[in-house]
């Protein structure tokens, strides 16, 4: 016999959608969201992916299941939890550059400091990455590209890291 408290669908909410939450292995309390459309479909599917992801904890769960992200950033969250990151050290970026620092962990930069760096630095990164450099080569070029932007246009935004 199932427990009562298991077999109890909360009420007022979309079955199908919860069974499939359930299946997923979301937890509780966030598959009686995705039932009540408090997420959208598509920030449902990323939970559901996320939940059966071995690369993601409950911890990590509980970091991307939150109603205020876009999807764009709850998937960002999720690759870069892919990639053995933590996603709570990512939280505070906008959605563009989450992007930027998701390809660069793709194309090899998992051991460079990509949340010390600006959008405009990560596509430089991601660019010489893509090119072939090695993760140095590709911090060093980050760098002078931005020394020579800033020369060049002083008041520009970005490349606000350090440079030596």
């Amino acid at each position: 016999a199932v427990p009562e408290s298991v077999a109890t669908v909360p009420e007022n909410v979309d079955y199908p959608r919860y069974a499939e939450a359930m299946e997923s292995h979301v937890p509780l309390p966030v598959a009686t969201q995705i039932a009540k459309h408090d997420f959208s479909h598509r920030q449902a599917d990323i939970l559901m992916e996320a939940a059966r992801s071995p690369h993601v904890s409950p911890e990590t769960l509980e970091t991307i299941a939150d109603k205020t992200l876009s999807s764009g950033k709850m998937r960002g969250l999720l690759d870069i939890a892919s990639v053995g990151k933590n996603p709570l050290d990512f939280r505070n970026m906008d959605e563009q550059t989450l992007k930027a620092a998701v390809s660069v962990l793709f194309h090899g930069g998992k051991d460079l400091p990509v949340t010390e760096l600006d959008l405009a630095q990560l596509r430089s990164v991601d660019l010489a990455l893509m090119d072939g450099a090695s993760p140095a080569e590709a911090m060093r070029a980050a760098e002078s590209d931005c020394r020579i932007s800033r020369i060049r246009s002083p008041r520009r935004e970005g490349c606000s890291h350090r440079t030596r």
